[in-house]
């Protein structure tokens, strides 16, 4: 049963009676739009359901109404049979693959080339359609060919013969002709094949595919050969999209190696780079070096950068990058020459997409060719090292470079100070030798204010007399551990018949010189002991015995502080008190910052002003002043100190020792209040030290960063050393601290570590301001 709705159909007055032409492009026909029967346009509405997408051509006739009449519109419903029949599904379509071969001119690689196609034929309406299969690097656009597109639409095919096609006409291994191109069918789906073998019709076996006679596809798989998962090159892919993009206005593909990029730099999170330390050794070039260098990979887009680590004093000027970021290739495996590889892509700013090292081709002591330059890698830091086990596998152990950098290294030449001609001091002679700058003699005030008063004396006479009036001189012979010099005074002797007083003055002496080393050696106090024989000017002299201060003095033992001394050092306390301020809030905060003076803020005043005083002698000296009990000196104690007393008594207002009242030294027991007074004295060196720390910082106007970059920079793991700070607070800062003043420091910012992060490095910078400004 049909459908009640006719299709329209358009007659034709004056055509030529001709086989059917097919509606397609550049096909003529006469149509007198005069002569139509109706101008209604074509539907698709009395179309079977069950086939999509076809719309059945009009059909010309000769006459205007070759049925006979106008088909009439019944207005009888239809009954459920009828629309069922209606809407039953026809026989599905024919699904056929095959291929045709298309002649190719100028080329030097093939003369044809095969092209794939898919066929389908409608059995209701025997019409066909073809569609061309999409094949990788054809050459054909997607909106044309290359996609697989529509190759021939679908309509009634016609046979040479002018018979349309039939199913018979295709079948697996048969030729048919279609607009001059032969097809050949070569298999079947198997939905096809069920329906032939329902129908009764022979179904034969698939046809292999000539892939001898396929010269493109050859060149083509010969072409997209890569390394990895790659079938063809980013070089190609590039050219490839801007074609589409030039023909269709967007883009049929992503190429794999821009989705891989893409990955890695999201699961790469933020800048993190892995750190190689690398050793560059050219010595063998004529003006060739050894150089350390820092490797950072980073993991975002595997690039490499390479920084020099310079020493002081290199010779090089300009930055210290060696390479900027940048991909490289594997040139010692490939063997890829550099005047014709795309590595020289990195240059213009374009990413090397091939052939490049990663991750896997680093390890521990590997030599890397980058650029014609061979680089040995020795160590890593902590975190590659960590992310190598973590994702790779485990690095070797750091391999030692120091045999490599001490190769060929030549000890610098030794001079050796001529031999001092005896005028003058020795030392100023080689101050002028060693300086173009006369300077003088840096003396250690330290010392000198410590041991200034101590002297060794030592009774001796002529060791061999060269006249018998030298027998009986005696001399005494004193020495001056500050200065090192030697000072000799003779004795009287009644009736000698020489004038006694100084022998000789002041002077350092030295020993005989050294035939094997060619030195003259200082004398010292380690020479000096009883019994020493000593040559001093070509004259031998023999120490007799020591006296008992000395020798208390070499044994270590303090003089026991008396009573009179005591006496004598409060009377000079207030005299210098009263000398150097006239106000005692002035006063009293120079001495000490805490408000109360203490045991060690006294000894501090007097070392100040070049006077000796021990700890018994300060205790007790505080003992006198302290009314209360303290252990320390209050303000208002201090003012009594400031004031001399209106008394009766001559010797209380003129501030003599005999108006002092002392019946005893205190103790050197230590006691709560020493304790405490040491703790105030270290918290106060604490402070110093800091302030000295934060000065310094200040003048050199630098940022953290770049501090902690110029202290922690030999490092391979990024972190600051004990030795690498020392070395920074001395050469880089040129504070000069004493050894008691470096523990302090550096048992504040490494307390138990023996390395330092630059998180931590900066908190402790943040905590010295605040320390500081206390």
């Amino acid at each position: 049963m049909t459908s009640n709705r006719a299709l329209n159909t358009k007659a034709v007055m004056y055509a030529p009676q001709v086989e059917k032409i097919p509606f397609l492009p550049g096909n003529n026909f006469h149509d007198d739009p005069v002569n139509r029967s109706t101008l209604r346009k074509s539907h698709g509405l009395g179309q079977a359901p069950n086939v999509g997408g076809f719309v059945p051509p009009t059909e010309y006739s000769q006459t205007n109404y070759p049925t006979g009449s106008p088909p009439v519109r019944s207005t009888r419903r239809q009954t459920a049979e009828e629309i069922q029949n209606t809407w039953a599904p026809k026989d599905e379509p024919y699904q056929f693959l095959g291929y045709f071969k298309e002649a190719v001119s100028e080329s030097a690689t093939e003369t044809f080339r095969i092209r794939k196609v898919s066929i389908t034929y409608y059995s209701n309406d025997k019409t066909v359609q073809i569609r061309e299969a999409k094949g990788e690097n054809s050459g054909m656009m997607n909106s044309v060919h290359g996609g697989g597109s529509v190759l021939v639409r679908r309509h009634v095919v016609y046979d040479v013969d002018g018979s349309p096609l039939e199913l018979d006409d295709f079948s697996i291994g048969s030729d048919f002709e279609c607009y001059g191109k032969v097809f050949r069918i070569t298999d079947a789906d198997q939905r096809t094949r069920n329906q032939l073998e329902a129908r009764g019709m022979p179904v034969g076996e698939a046809e292999a595919w000539p892939a001898d006679q396929d010269e493109h596809a050859k060149v083509n798989a010969r072409r997209m050969i890569m390394d990895g998962s790659r079938k063809l090159k980013s070089e190609d892919m590039d050219v490839k999209r801007q074609a589409e993009f030039a023909v269709s206005g967007r883009y049929s593909k992503t190429h794999p190696e821009t989705t891989r990029a893409a990955k890695q730099f999201l699961a790469a999170s933020g800048n993190r780079h892995l750190t190689f330390s690398a050793l560059w050794d050219d010595r063998d070039e004529a003006k060739g070096d050894c150089r350390k260098m820092t490797i950072k990979y980073f993991l975002e887009d595997d690039t490499f950068e390479i920084c020099e680590n310079r020493v002081v004093n290199s010779g090089r000027e300009g930055g210290g990058r060696f390479l900027c970021r940048q991909r490289i290739s594997k040139e010692s495996k490939t063997g890829i020459s550099l005047d014709n590889h795309a590595s020289q892509h990195n240059t213009f700013g374009v990413m090397l997409r091939s052939g490049f090292l990663t991750h896997r081709d680093i390890a521990i002591g590997q030599k890397l060719s980058i650029h014609g330059k061979t680089i040995l890698i020795y160590d890593a830091d902590s975190f590659t090292r960590n992310w190598y086990a973590t994702n790779f596998e485990p690095l070797g152990d750091a391999q030692p470079v120091e045999h490599i950098l001490r190769r060929g290294e030549k000890e610098p030449p030794k001079h050796y100070p001529p031999p001092h001609d005896g005028f003058g001091d020795e030392q100023d002679s080689l101050g002028n030798w060693k300086n173009l700058m006369l300077r003088p003699v840096k003396r250690d005030a330290a010392r000198g204010l410590l041991e200034g008063h101590k002297i060794l004396r030592f009774r001796a006479k002529f060791h061999n007399p060269r006249a018998a009036e030298d027998v009986d001189r005696e001399f005494v012979v004193n020495y001056y551990p500050v200065t090192e010099e030697f000072e000799i005074i003779e004795n009287a002797v009644r009736n000698a018949g020489i004038i006694s007083g100084t022998y000789l003055t002041k002077t350092k002496l030295y020993k005989p010189l050294n035939q094997q080393t060619g030195k003259r050696e200082r004398i010292t106090g380690d020479d000096l002991h009883e019994g020493a024989v000593l040559t001093f000017l070509g004259r031998e002299f023999l120490l007799l015995e020591i006296d008992a201060k000395s020798q208390k003095y070499r044994d270590g033992v303090e003089d026991e502080p008396t009573v009179d001394n005591v006496k004598n050092l409060i009377v000079l306390f207030k005299d210098l008190l009263n000398q150097k301020y006239e106000r005692l809030a002035t006063a009293i905060r120079s001495i000490s910052t805490s408000g109360y003076v203490t045991v060690s803020d006294i000894e501090r005043f007097f070392q100040l002003h070049n006077q000796v005083i021990s700890k018994r002698e300060a205790k007790t000296l505080l003992a006198h002043f302290d009314k209360k009990g303290m252990g320390k000196i209050d303000f208002q104690s201090f003012v009594n100190i400031m004031e001399y007393n209106s008394t009766q008594s001559l010797d209380d207002c003129s501030n003599r020792p005999a108006s002092i009242k002392i019946d005893h030294i205190v103790d050197a027991q230590e006691d709560a209040t020493d304790i405490e007074d040491k703790a105030s004295a270290e918290r106060v060196l604490y402070r110093r030290v800091l302030t000295m720390l934060r000065d310094r910082l200040g003048q050199r106007r630098m940022r953290q960063q770049e501090i902690f970059r110029l202290m922690a920079g030999k490092q391979s793991d990024s972190k600051l050393d004990i030795a690498d700070f020392k070395y920074g607070v001395k050469h880089i800062l040129h504070m000069q601290l004493t050894e008691r003043e470096e523990n302090i420091l550096n048992r504040s910012l490494f307390g138990n570590k023996e390395k330092v992060t630059y998180t931590e490095f900066s908190t402790f910078l943040e905590g010295v301001d605040s320390v500081a400004c206390e």
